[in-house]
């Protein structure tokens, strides 16, 4: 209510000093239409390109992408990291880590998991005590600090250990508290829902709203395999950058769920303003080729503005000396430089005008067109 308003009464001036001259060249951009025109006249050429592309950079990412859940790891060397890293390597006793391991009413059972446990390379110590409730309570010490990324596994040998003690002595083991459980459930906890479930959920739920609204199953599919290859690109890119480039430091686990999440949705905005005016441009009575040439055209400088001013926005994040904010920076802004610029103008018009009528698929194959007028 207030957007009307205020535009009604700046009227002309909203978009000083240019003013609002709908048809005038300032409002459309060439170069996004040149690239458009080119894609439509080799699709084939255009889709294999990025093909190939998007498997060089999807092999890149598999065979390099080294991932840390240790927020330490990614900090700038500053004096409290020095200090610490210091008091890892030179005292080893300053930061062990402690895991708690409990034996229901089976002093065999706990007795034996005690020794197994002791035999371990990465225990320090381990004591058994009774609480005088039926239950044996074993704390054990760790060789690795609270962050480390190695309590994954040595939660899951506990884990083993536990279960092969209950299974031989017929007793419940649990394993308890402690930094390897807090890490083991933290991080994969998450990463099995993100990845098991919620992204799937957000991608069909993504599918199903287009679908409604633009009465076809294949543009929504389509949507979400160009934005996935935007994401892949960017992330090759980050990994390239900081683990190669920078000294091997390696990339955040929560990047690749912050950068799918984000451009997901920025995506599919980006993608509704070309593909609504492409289906305009085909009521019209423009061809296939033409209307989506026409829809880059008109709609380049609304999607490639919003798209700077996002990438911006999330670049000045690279000013931080924390590494994390500075992952974040270049793969969200990278990625959404390359899907605006890139895959929009060039893929999406040669994915078009390759699918033809199936574009409409299922709902209608044929799209009422009216006479262009003069």
């Amino acid at each position: 209510m207030i957007l009307p308003e205020i535009m009604r009464v700046l009227g002309d001036g909203v978009l000083w000093p240019m003013g609002l001259r709908a048809k005038s060249v300032e409002l459309r951009t060439a170069f996004l239409s040149r690239m458009a025109r080119f894609a439509v006249n080799r699709p084939k050429t255009v889709v294999a390109a990025f093909l190939i592309i998007t498997v060089l950079a999807l092999t890149y990412l598999i065979l390099n992408i080294n991932i840390t859940t240790d927020p330490v790891q990614v900090m700038p060397n500053t004096p409290a990291k020095i200090g610490l890293t210091l008091l890892i390597n030179y005292f080893r006793n300053y930061d062990y880590s402690t895991a708690y391991l409990v034996v229901y009413g089976n002093k065999t059972a706990a007795i034996a998991l005690l020794n197994t446990v002791e035999k371990q390379n990465y225990v320090i110590n381990a004591a058994l005590t009774y609480n005088g409730s039926n239950m044996y309570i074993m704390t054990v010490t760790v060789n690795q600090q609270s962050l480390s990324d190695k309590l994954i596994p040595i939660y899951l040998s506990l884990r083993k250990i536990a279960d092969e003690v209950s299974r031989e002595y017929d007793a419940e083991v649990l394993v308890g508290g402690g930094s390897p459980s807090y890490k083991y459930y933290f991080v994969l906890g998450f990463e099995h829902e993100y990845y098991g479930f919620i992204m799937y959920l957000m991608i069909a739920i993504n599918i199903v709203i287009l679908t409604i609204y633009m009465r076809s199953v294949m543009i929504p599919l389509r949507l979400v395999a160009t934005v996935l290859m935007s994401i892949t690109w960017s992330l090759a890119l980050t990994i390239f950058v900081f683990q190669g480039l920078m000294g091997g430091i390696k990339t955040y686990w929560l990047l690749p769920v912050i950068l799918i999440s984000l451009l997901l949705s920025v995506g599919t905005d980006y993608d509704l303003f070309i593909i609504s005016r492409f289906r305009e441009e085909v009521i019209n009575g423009f061809s296939d080729k033409e209307a989506i040439v026409r829809a880059v055209e008109f709609t380049g400088p609304v999607v490639t503005g919003a798209a700077l001013v996002l990438a911006m926005a999330f670049a000045s994040l690279a000013l931080s000396s924390i590494y994390i904010l500075k992952q974040v920076a270049l793969a969200v802004a990278s990625s959404v430089i390359i899907d605006s610029f890139i895959v929009r103008p060039l893929l999406v018009p040669a994915i078009i005008v390759l699918l033809g009528k199936w574009n409409w698929w299922p709902f209608s194959n044929k799209v009422i067109k009216h006479p262009v007028a003069n």
